[in-house]
C-alpha cells in the first residue's frame, strides 16, 4: 500500500500558506492577510475610504505612552485630572513686621504691659464679642491701627489656627539680667525660680503660668539651651509671659554661687532621693531650681543646692516639670508655713 508523501511541518513562528515576497514592492500591505490577492493603488484607496480609515496607519504608542483616546483612571476625565490645584487667595492685610503675638490672653496683657512695640493688631472679621471689642479699645486708646480680617487670614498671619480671632504684630519680649535677678529684695523671703535648661515652650509657658498664679518673684533662664521667649510658650502661660519678671544669666552655677551670698537658700527638684516635700519648711529667701524634662538638674547645678526636694508619688510614676512645679510653688508660697521644721541642715 503506498502512502502519499509527509508534508513538512512550517517552522515556529511562520504563517502557512505564505511565500516570502521575492521584491520590496511585493510585500503585503499593513494589516492585510498574506495570499490576499492585491489591489492596485486605487482600488487600495477606494478600499480605504469605504472603510474610513486613513490611507497611513495609525502610529504604535511607544512603552508608557498614554492613548490621547485612553479614559483616565477612576473616570475620571482627562482635563480635571491634570488640572493644578486652585491657587490660594492671598491676604489683603498688612504684613506682620516682627512677631505675631496671637491668642485673647497673651494680646490683652501685652497690651497692658507694653513690655513690647506694638505695631499692629488683627481682629476676627463678622464675629463681633465682647472681648474683642475690649481689645480694640485697649489698641486704640494706644494709638495701634485695627485691621479686621478672616480666620483664614489670620491663620496665615500668625501661622495657628488657635488665634482665638486675635492677632498683635509687636516686637521680640525683652529679658532682665541677672544682676537685676540678684538686686530683687528678700526681706519678704520670696522664691525665685530658676530654670536649667527647660526646653519646651509649653512647659516653660506653664511654669511662668504657676509662678505667676502662686507670687513667684521671677524666673531664670540660661542664655543657652532655654525656650525661647515665643507666642506659643506665651500662649502656654494664658499670657502671663508678658508681664512676669524674666531673667538671663550665662551660667546657672555661678549664678546659684551669687544668690547663697546674698542670702538666698537654693532647693532643687529632683525625681527621687530627696527630702520629702511634705517635710520641708522654709524661713528664708528660697531659689527652686527646676531641670530639663528629661535629665532633671545637670550634676553641677545639683552640687549648688542646700537642698533637694522629692515629691512623693506612687511608685514607677513621674510628673511633668510643670505638674511639679505648681505643687512645689504652692507648698512653698501657699502651704508651706514659715519657720516651721525642716530648714537647712
Amino acid at each position: 500500500m503506498n502512502r502519499p508523501p509527509r508534508q513538512r511541518r512550517p517552522a515556529r513562528g511562520s504563517r502557512p500558506n505564505s511565500r516570502p515576497p521575492s521584491s520590496p514592492g511585493d510585500a503585503a500591505p499593513y494589516g492585510r492577510r498574506p495570499g490576499r490577492p492585491q489591489q492596485g493603488a486605487e482600488g487600495a484607496a477606494r478600499d480605504d475610504s469605504r472603510r474610513g480609515a486613513p490611507n497611513r496607519a495609525p502610529r504604535k504608542p511607544e512603552r508608557g505612552e498614554r492613548r490621547p483616546d485612553a479614559r483616565p483612571a477612576y473616570g475620571r476625565p482627562a482635563s480635571a485630572a491634570a488640572a493644578p490645584p486652585p491657587a490660594r487667595p492671598t491676604s489683603r492685610l498688612p504684613p506682620v513686621a516682627g512677631v505675631a503675638l496671637y491668642g485673647v490672653n497673651p494680646v490683652a496683657r501685652a497690651l497692658e504691659a507694653k513690655r513690647r512695640t506694638l505695631r499692629r493688631l488683627y481682629v476676627l472679621k463678622g464675629r463681633p464679642s465682647e472681648t474683642l471689642a475690649a481689645l480694640c479699645r485697649q489698641a486704640e486708646s494706644a494709638g495701634i491701627s485695627v485691621y479686621e480680617g478672616s480666620a483664614e487670614e489670620l491663620e496665615e498671619l500668625c501661622g495657628n489656627a488657635a488665634h482665638q480671632g486675635a492677632v498683635l504684630a509687636c516686637s521680640p519680649l525683652t529679658v532682665s539680667s541677672e544682676a537685676e535677678a540678684l538686686a530683687l529684695p528678700v526681706a519678704e523671703r520670696p522664691v525665685l525660680l530658676v530654670l536649667d535648661q527647660i526646653e519646651d515652650p509649653q512647659n516653660f509657658g506653664a511654669i511662668v503660668r504657676n509662678g505667676a498664679a502662686f507670687g513667684a518673684a521671677g524666673a531664670v533662664i540660661q542664655t543657652r539651651h532655654a525656650s525661647p521667649l515665643s507666642p506659643a510658650a506665651s500662649k502656654a502661660s494664658a499670657g502671663e509671659l508678658e508681664a512676669f519678671p524674666i531673667f538671663e544669666a550665662v551660667n546657672i552655677a555661678r549664678f546659684l554661687d551669687a544668690c547663697k551670698e546674698r542670702g538666698w537658700w537654693v532647693a532643687g527638684t529632683v525625681v527621687k532621693g530627696g527630702q520629702p516635700l511634705a517635710s520641708f519648711r522654709r524661713d528664708s529667701p528660697t531659689v527652686l531650681v527646676l531641670g530639663n524634662e528629661g535629665r532633671g538638674m545637670r550634676p553641677l547645678v545639683e552640687r549648688h543646692c542646700d537642698f533637694r526636694l522629692t515629691i512623693s508619688a506612687r511608685p514607677g510614676v513621674s510628673l511633668n516639670v510643670a505638674s511639679a512645679s505648681a505643687i512645689v510653688l504652692y507648698h512653698l508660697l501657699a502651704g508651706g508655713a514659715p519657720g516651721a521644721e525642716g530648714g537647712k541642715e
